[in-house]
């Protein structure tokens, strides 16, 4: 629980996006258009909550928007 809603990596043969969940309700709210390493850690960083991105970079996603706000680490 992060930002006050559920975060989950989902996705399948190699395609994996961070998925934002309602906790009251479990309704999907967002899906990243940005591909996340499926063993990524989350952690609120910088506004926004830090990830992996599947090409290795490290970057602060929206937690709303679930969009890449800042790219840290190439």
């Amino acid at each position: 629980n992060l930002s006050g809603a559920y975060y989950v990596v989902a996705g399948t043969l190699g395609d994996w996006r961070l998925v934002r969940f309602d906790p009251a309700t479990l309704e999907e709210q967002a899906r990243s258009a940005e591909q996340v390493a499926p063993y990524t850690h989350l952690e609120e960083a910088q506004g926004g909550l830090l990830a992996q991105a599947a090409s290795g970079a490290l970057v602060v996603l929206d937690p709303k928007a679930l969009t890449v706000s800042k790219e840290l680490l190439k």
